[in-house]
């Protein structure tokens, strides 16, 4: 489980998060939406400490990442322990161009995790015939779809088996018909009850994947619930308000 509570972030004078709070459970996949700006990603960024939050409280499978006023962060061990557990996949795919597919998922095994070179192959194909890479192996990505290109991002992550994936945006980038090749991927960990957080412009998949919804306005957790609590009863007039965007 993830928690966090009260987390307050600012960049300069602007403050981004205004004292959020949720909590993850195991198994269970957290969409997150809002307009731009509303700090979805900077939330997910916190939680891999891509950003560092000024105060609040974040625990990770019992372990705090963080407490206090101003934040005061664990010792390196803790850190080190929760960060091998979380997996992101961003809105670019952030791949190395002059690598192959393999290659791409299996570096940070053999770097990050030390793993040979044959047990990093082997892991990493694993990961490729989930998301339905593993005939692209050999290639590179600019001989890639774009859908397949976050694919590999997904496979990259996938094969380090953390306990839970964070994802920004997904497919933002894409056109709809590669954007059903990511969802799609979604969809299957989902059903293999991975624990996912995915901030998303997608309401059908938010909808139809979630098991639980944060909608987030102005740095603000606005309104929370099931999927059907959110889109067919939704409290919060902005949340109404967001909503009504997808409906006409």
């Amino acid at each position: 489980m993830i928690i966090a509570r009260d987390i307050y972030k600012n960049f300069g004078t602007n403050a981004v998060l205004k004292g959020i709070s949720f909590e993850v459970n195991i198994g269970e996949v957290l969409a997150v939406i809002g307009s731009s700006g509303s700090g979805k990603s900077t939330m997910l960024r916190c939680l891999n400490r891509l950003e560092y939050i000024n105060s609040g409280y974040i625990e990770v499978d019992n372990e705090i990442l963080c407490q206090g006023d101003p934040a005061k962060y664990s010792p390196n061990s803790v850190l080190q322990s929760i960060s091998r557990n979380m997996g992101m996949v961003f809105q670019q795919f952030n791949l190395f161009p002059h690598f192959s597919v393999l290659r791409n998922v299996t570096v940070a095994l053999t770097h990050v995790r030390k793993m040979s070179k044959e047990d990093a192959r082997e892991t990493a194909m694993q990961a490729l015939v989930k998301t339905g890479l593993d005939k692209k192996a050999d290639e590179y990505p600019y001989q890639l779809s774009g859908g397949q290109q976050q694919r590999v991002a997904i496979s990259r992550a996938l094969a380090l088996n953390p306990r839970y994936l964070c994802f920004d945006e997904p497919t933002s980038s894409l056109d709809p018909e590669l954007t059903s090749e990511v969802l799609s991927v979604l969809r299957k960990l989902s059903q293999e009850k991975t624990t996912m957080i995915v901030v998303t412009h997608e309401m059908a998949f938010a909808r139809e994947i979630a098991d639980r919804v944060i909608f987030m306005d102005d740095g603000l957790v606005a309104e929370k619930g099931t999927p059907e609590d959110i889109f067919r009863n939704p409290k919060n007039p902005r949340t109404v308000q967001f909503l009504k965007k997808f409906s006409d």
